[in-house]
Protein backbone atom coordinates (compact mmCIF):
# COMPACT_ATOMS: atom_id res chain seq x y z
CA UNK A 1 0.00 0.00 0.00
CA UNK A 2 1.11 3.53 -0.93
CA UNK A 3 0.99 6.10 1.36
CA UNK A 4 -0.08 9.67 0.68
CA UNK A 5 2.08 12.64 1.42
CA UNK A 6 -0.14 15.28 2.50
CA UNK A 7 0.63 18.64 1.61
CA UNK A 8 2.00 21.01 3.97
CA UNK A 9 -0.67 23.51 5.00
CA UNK A 10 -3.47 21.23 6.11
CA UNK A 11 -5.79 20.40 8.60
CA UNK A 12 -5.11 22.87 11.84
CA UNK A 13 -2.29 24.73 10.25
CA UNK A 14 -4.26 25.70 6.94
CA UNK A 15 -7.20 26.81 9.49
CA UNK A 16 -4.97 28.82 11.54
CA UNK A 17 -3.07 30.55 8.73
CA UNK A 18 -6.76 31.45 7.07
CA UNK A 19 -8.16 32.55 10.24
CA UNK A 20 -4.82 35.11 10.21
CA UNK A 21 -5.58 36.03 6.61
CA UNK A 22 -9.15 36.62 7.27
CA UNK A 23 -8.40 38.73 10.62
CA UNK A 24 -5.99 40.67 8.82
CA UNK A 25 -7.78 41.62 6.22
CA UNK A 26 -10.87 42.81 7.75
CA UNK A 27 -8.81 44.58 10.60
CA UNK A 28 -6.90 46.85 6.71
CA UNK A 29 -10.71 47.14 5.73
CA UNK A 30 -11.71 48.83 9.15
CA UNK A 31 -8.36 50.88 9.30
CA UNK A 32 -9.21 51.94 5.62
CA UNK A 33 -12.85 53.01 6.52
CA UNK A 34 -11.91 54.57 9.33
CA UNK A 35 -9.80 56.81 7.40
CA UNK A 36 -12.00 57.68 4.85
CA UNK A 37 -14.54 59.17 7.24
CA UNK A 38 -11.47 60.90 8.69
CA UNK A 39 -10.80 62.50 5.68
CA UNK A 40 -14.88 63.04 4.76
CA UNK A 41 -15.02 64.78 7.75
CA UNK A 42 -11.93 66.87 7.91
CA UNK A 43 -11.47 67.91 4.69
CA UNK A 44 -8.08 70.02 4.71
CA UNK A 45 -6.70 68.11 7.22
CA UNK A 46 -4.11 67.09 4.58
CA UNK A 47 -3.25 70.49 3.41
CA UNK A 48 -0.04 70.97 5.45
CA UNK A 49 1.39 67.50 4.40
CA UNK A 50 0.93 68.45 0.95
CA UNK A 51 2.00 72.03 1.11
CA UNK A 52 5.66 70.28 2.87
CA UNK A 53 6.06 67.57 -0.13
CA UNK A 54 5.43 70.33 -2.46
CA UNK A 55 7.85 72.55 -0.93
CA UNK A 56 10.26 69.81 -0.77
CA UNK A 57 10.15 68.86 -4.23
CA UNK A 58 10.75 72.54 -5.18
CA UNK A 59 13.46 72.84 -2.97
CA UNK A 60 14.90 69.67 -4.51
CA UNK A 61 14.67 70.86 -8.04
CA UNK A 62 16.24 74.06 -7.17
CA UNK A 63 19.45 72.00 -5.78
CA UNK A 64 19.33 69.76 -8.66
CA UNK A 65 19.79 73.26 -10.67
CA UNK A 66 22.04 74.84 -8.94
CA UNK A 67 24.80 71.23 -8.70
CA UNK A 68 24.14 71.13 -12.73
CA UNK A 69 25.06 74.91 -13.43
CA UNK A 70 27.42 75.25 -10.40
CA UNK A 71 30.36 73.63 -12.21
CA UNK A 72 29.81 75.26 -15.45
CA UNK A 73 29.05 78.75 -13.41
CA UNK A 74 32.66 78.10 -11.39
CA UNK A 75 34.77 76.90 -14.47
CA UNK A 76 33.62 80.16 -16.16
CA UNK A 77 34.53 82.39 -13.22
CA UNK A 78 37.69 80.88 -12.96
CA UNK A 79 38.18 81.40 -16.63
CA UNK A 80 38.35 85.18 -15.93
CA UNK A 81 41.47 87.27 -16.39
CA UNK A 82 40.93 90.44 -14.07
Amino acid sequence: MTSVRRGRFTGRWAAFIGAVLLTTVAALRDHGSRLAARAKAEPDAGYSTEFVVVTAAIVAIALAVVAALGKKIMDKIGGLNL
